[in-house]
């Protein structure tokens, strides 16, 4: 019992000390060659597993710094709160009232998407629709899925709506884009068009949503 109590913390510690981990240094940590020994000991810790490096890398609930997309990355490993990366995407598409287009969901989680989709559209989890020449993904309820592609053309039209659509990653990079604009006096089109060179793919209205949140042009117009 003595052992299995020292063991138990040793995995903690690492955890403590590295906040991510491979599987590998588990079998280290707890001296154990059993892959169902390594998970047993986990499932005590409430753990998480990275959607990204298929699965290599993994870390504690209490550690990862989720943030309100359920995202947490640390360096190029990202975890979410709702385990491997086909639920996530599911989740996302669900979640969003305008649903998610593939460019946007590449975005926020950082890797390739084409083949989780597809599998999640041929196992009838999520729905898409032909959307200005792209994918729209949306929820496989028909009455929810038509309110998130009439909220789609809703981001076209209606600027004040766009802000909530938008995810913590998208509201950096055009913070991110202000803040290097050329002359210091960034406009809507410039951040946008330096946005998709980029690939970020990214209304003019979201980019507008954001500059009202934060007061750009009111602060850039208070500089003059």
């Amino acid at each position: 019992m003595a052992s299995t109590l020292k063991r138990q913390k040793r995995l903690k510690n690492l955890f403590n000390s590295r906040r991510v981990v491979e599987l590998s240094d588990l079998y280290e940590a707890i001296e154990t060659n059993s892959r169902m020994t390594v998970f047993r000991r986990l499932q005590r810790l409430n753990y998480v597993s990275s959607y990204t490096h298929a699965g290599r890398y993994y870390t504690l609930y209490e550690i990862a710094q989720f943030d309100r997309d359920g995202l947490w990355f640390y360096s190029e490993v990202g975890f979410s709160q709702k385990g491997s990366l086909k639920k996530t995407i599911k989740y996302m598409v669900n979640a969003c009232g305008a649903g998610k287009l593939h460019s946007e969901l590449e975005k926020q989680l950082r890797v390739r998407v084409h083949n989780a989709l597809l599998d999640l559209v041929k196992s009838n989890k999520i729905n898409r629709t032909r959307f200005e020449g792209n994918y729209l993904y949306t929820s496989i309820d028909p009455n929810q899925s038509k309110r998130q592609i009439e909220r789609r053309y809703e981001l076209k039209i209606h600027p004040n709506s766009a802000w909530q659509f938008l995810s913590e990653s998208m509201v950096i990079e055009v913070l991110v884009g202000v803040i290097r604009a050329a002359g210091g006096k960034p406009e809507v089109l410039q951040i946008v068009s330096s946005l998709k060179k980029r690939g970020v793919s990214i209304t003019i209205n979201q980019v507008k949503a954001v500059f009202k949140r934060y007061g750009i042009e009111k602060k850039i117009s208070g500089s003059l």
